[in-house]
């Protein structure tokens, strides 16, 4: 994916949803410039090797709104990467019709408030303190986003929060056929009531004018960075969406990430409840010198016998080591033969 040039005799402006041919295959475009092919003349005849090709159609006029250029300007500076790539990624195809129902108009400006909030708690927690955020956005006539990245959370929320407002929940998921995946989004956008949208990563780029709420559901779960295929962490592309369209972001996971639990300390998230999830004791640090022993043990004898005592309790024990040893394996300098346990 990259920024391409293609030339119309039709009304073709910035923000469609355009088709056209790309190394002999049929493919769809946003169009991010237009202008006039007479004022772009003298710079096309310097490049002689240049040949325009012709956008096959039209498909959707003003797919994007304004702000979505802005959160994919955003998006590419501070992920590293074109905008193009990061657009093709994050959209799904199903949505590319000209049956799409959504116009993705921005509300006006003021009507929405950016605050960001860390949950933290056990699933059955975090999903009642969820119903009290959803039942409190449906009486204020607003619309709210729950992202998992798994379609397995996405069935457990579902069953957990559809309770009372079945009509309502809707969910967006890789796993369902483009057909129906257009029909979910379609009926989401133009449902009259506030809705409760479920999905992946791509759900994010769901949208109405009366949203309020994204909330990241499991976002210490490494599964949000696509680092299989590029650096792509979708959890920076919801703090971008959040913070460009003024809406209302919440981190929710049984463990945070250190970099939320920071912030919270810090007060750029506001914390529902304990976030730190730190021992409470006190805390008994000690410096054990191995000194030097007739016999050699890895562990010295007063660690050993901590040990002991904490087994004997029915205690947990947890032994960091850096390395197990500092040679992959011995070889005897005679011999040259590696030496085994």
């Amino acid at each position: 994916p990259s920024r391409l040039s293609y030339f119309s005799t039709k009304n073709v402006g910035r923000r469609d949803l355009i088709e056209i041919n790309f190394r002999n295959k049929k493919t769809f475009a946003i169009v991010l410039t237009a202008s006039e092919l007479q004022e772009e003349k003298a710079e096309l005849k310097k490049i002689k090797t240049f040949k325009l090709k012709p956008i096959n159609s039209i498909v959707k006029e003003k797919f994007l709104s304004e702000k979505w250029f802005e959160i994919l300007e955003e998006a590419s500076q501070n992920l590293f990467l074109p905008e193009a790539l990061f657009l093709s990624h994050f959209i799904s195809k199903a949505i590319l019709s000209k049956d799409l129902k959504s116009d993705f108009e921005d509300p006006e400006v003021g009507l929405r408030r950016h605050q960001k909030i860390a949950l933290k708690g056990t699933f059955e927690e975090r999903t009642q303190y969820l119903r009290g955020i959803i039942r409190e956005n449906f009486a204020r006539k607003k619309s709210v986003i729950i992202a998992a990245p798994r379609t397995d959370s996405l069935k457990k929320l579902e069953d957990e929060l559809s309770k009372g407002i079945e009509d309502y929940i809707f969910s967006l998921s890789g796993e369902l056929s483009a057909k129906k995946y257009l029909s979910v989004f379609n009926k989401a956008a133009k449902e009259a009531h506030p809705i409760l949208m479920l999905g992946t990563y791509q759900a994010l780029f769901f949208d109405r004018p009366d949203l309020d709420t994204i909330i990241v559901e499991e976002e210490g779960s490494r599964l949000w960075n696509r680092s299989d295929i590029f650096p792509f962490d979708f959890r920076k592309v919801a703090e971008i969406i959040a913070e460009i369209k003024g809406l209302k972001l919440i981190w929710s996971d049984l463990i945070l990430r250190t970099e939320t639990i920071y912030k919270a300390g810090y007060g750029q998230i506001e914390a529902r409840n304990l976030l730190t999830g730190r021992i409470q004791s006190g805390v008994e640090t000690r410096i054990i010198e191995a000194g030097k022993s007739e016999s050699f043990s890895w562990i010295t004898k007063e660690l050993a016998q901590d040990i002991e005592e904490s087994l004997f309790r029915n205690e947990s024990i947890l032994l960091f080591v850096n390395r197990k040893g500092y040679s992959s394996f011995t070889i005897c300098q005679d011999c040259s033969q590696a030496q085994l346990c």
